[in-house]
């Protein structure tokens, strides 16, 4: 994968951080919900919210962040992305259209949709906006992830995003929960 490896390459330190970018993409890419098409709404959700100004907040826990909560903020653009890195905001050397086509790119590599499965489970309010909730269950060779995303009924977009993960051996459980807003989305202050 082109973004997963460039970014390994070009900014390691992002990968520590927790952001909703890559905590999204590694849901995706990793696991990809494409197997199951009973997830076609989902895969819609993670490839509109990429393409609309988007504002993600998301808090994490795990023993990458040494057992402690850890909150990271990512913005999207059409023509770029933005991660909070330790309480400094950074532009993106990826865009969210690099972002898009990744992810086109994973779901239609059979390898990495090892195992996968997805379904509708109700519908219900987030922040009195209706919503769909869907739940995921995906696997690879390295690592195990149970989601939970409630997806707007009226506007298509994903408005919440529940991740456990089960990295494997000494690398531990991560959970992540992700908001987000799409209303008065700007790039952050003094960042270009």
């Amino acid at each position: 994968m082109r973004l997963k490896s460039s970014l390994a390459g070009v900014l390691p330190g992002l990968f520590a951080t927790g952001s909703a970018t890559l905590a999204a993409l590694a849901l995706l890419t990793g696991s990809a919900f494409g197997a199951d098409p009973s997830c076609k709404q989902v895969n819609e959700a993670t490839t509109k919210y990429l393409t609309i100004p988007t504002h993600i907040y998301t808090t994490e826990s795990g023993p990458a962040t040494g057992g402690k909560t850890r909150n990271t903020e990512s913005i999207y653009l059409i023509d770029k992305a933005y991660v909070l890195v330790n309480g400094r905001w950074r532009v993106s050397p990826v865009t969210p259209k690099m972002m898009v086509n990744d992810l086109k790119e994973a779901r239609a590599n059979a390898e990495s949709n090892a195992h996968s499965t997805c379904q509708m489970v109700r519908e219900e309010a987030i922040n009195g906006e209706a919503a769909t909730l869907y739940s995921s269950h995906s696997e690879t060779a390295e690592t195990k992830t149970d989601s939970q995303m409630w997806i707007s009924k009226s506007r298509g977009v994903p408005l919440k995003l529940e991740l456990n993960t089960d990295l494997g051996g000494g690398a531990g459980k991560r959970h992540r929960v992700s908001r987000f807003e799409y209303t008065n989305v700007q790039a952050p202050q003094g960042v270009q």
